[in-house]
C-alpha cells in the first residue's frame, strides 16, 4: 500500500513538472467565452495563476477544488490549448464525478408519496371511528340535533362534524410536510422521517432548499387529482421529474449518507442538460 501511494505521488509530482504556466504556450487568448461571462473569466485567470507555482501545477490546491471551479479550469486551459495540463487535471474531474448523488427513481417516489398517503389515510380512519364513537358527546358539546337541515336535506350532524375536522387534518397534514420539506427546517435536513431513511431531498434547480410557501403549493400539485398526470409526467420525462417538479423548478434527488451541500450543488451543475 505505501509503495502505490508513494508511485502515486512520484506520478504527479512528473506530471506537475509537464506544466507550462498559463500564457506561455499561446500568448494571445482565443476569443471565446466561459459560461456566457468574460468577467467568469478574469476570474479563471486569477485562479489558473493561484495554483501554478514557479511552473509547476500545484496538486494540493487542486484537490481542494470543487467540481464546479473544476471543470471552468480544465475549459480554460483548453481555451488556453494547454492540453498538457488538461490531461492532467482531468482524472481529478473524474473522481469528483462519482459523488454518492443520483436522481430519485420512480420507484422510490412512489413508495414516497404511499407512505405519506398511509400515515394521512391512518389517521383520517382513526378519526372517523373516534368521532363515530363518540357522536353524543360531540353533539352535546356542540348543541346540535341528531340531524341538522342543508339545503332542504337531512343531513346527519355527526357526519358533518367528521368531515370538517377531516379536512382540517389533512390541510394540517399539508402544512406540516411542506414545513418538513422546506428550507426551515434545518434541523431534520428538509425531509419526513420516512423520507430520511429513504434518503430522498426535494432541492430547487439551484440546489437550494424550497420554502415553506413553494413545498406546499407543489404539495398540492402532487394529490389528488392531479396524482395521475404526476406519475405519467415522471415516466415520460429524462429527468424523471413529475408536472408539481416542473411547475415549481424542483429536483428529487436520492442521497448516500453525509454528503454535502457542495456536492449536491455539483451534482446538479454537473446535470443541468437533464433539466
Amino acid at each position: 500500500m505505501a509503495t502505490m501511494k508513494s508511485k502515486e505521488k512520484q506520478k504527479e509530482k512528473e506530471n506537475s513538472k509537464k506544466v507550462k504556466k498559463v500564457g506561455q504556450k499561446t500568448p494571445k487568448r482565443k476569443d471565446v467565452s466561459v459560461k456566457d461571462s468574460s468577467a467568469q473569466y478574469d476570474d479563471m485567470d486569477v485562479l489558473a495563476d493561484d495554483i501554478i507555482d514557479e511552473n509547476e501545477l500545484n496538486l494540493n490546491e487542486v484537490k481542494k477544488m470543487n467540481y464546479t471551479e473544476l471543470f471552468e479550469l480544465i475549459h480554460y486551459f483548453e481555451v488556453e490549448d494547454d492540453f498538457d495540463t488538461v490531461n492532467i487535471l482531468k482524472p481529478y474531474l473524474d473522481k469528483l464525478k462519482s459523488i454518492p448523488i443520483q436522481l430519485a427513481s420512480l420507484e422510490d417516489r412512489i413508495w414516497s408519496y404511499f407512505y405519506e398517503k398511509y400515515i394521512l389515510r391512518i389517521v383520517l380512519v382513526l378519526w372517523g371511528i373516534i368521532g363515530y364513537n363518540l357522536k353524543d358527546k360531540f353533539l352535546s358539546w356542540f348543541s346540535l340535533d341528531e340531524n341538522i337541515q342543508m339545503n332542504g336535506e337531512s343531513v346527519p350532524a355527526i357526519a358533518l362534524i367528521i368531515g370538517v375536522v377531516a379536512v382540517i387534518i389533512i390541510l394540517a397534514w399539508r402544512i406540516y410536510t411542506a414545513f418538513m420539506e422546506s428550507n426551515l427546517n434545518v434541523k431534520k435536513r428538509h425531509a419526513l422521517r420516512f423520507r430520511r431513511s429513504m434518503r430522498i431531498l426535494v432541492v430547487n434547480k439551484d440546489a437550494t432548499i424550497p420554502g415553506i410557501f413553494k413545498s406546499f403549493f407543489r404539495g398540492l400539485f402532487r394529490a389528488f387529482p392531479f396524482s395521475f398526470i404526476t406519475i405519467l409526467t415522471m415516466q415520460t420525462t429524462k429527468s424523471g421529474r413529475g408536472m408539481h417538479d416542473l411547475l415549481f423548478n424542483t429536483i428529487v434527488l436520492k442521497l448516500e449518507p453525509d454528503v454535502t451541500d457542495q456536492e449536491i450543488k455539483d451534482f446538479i451543475n454537473f446535470n443541468q442538460n437533464l433539466f
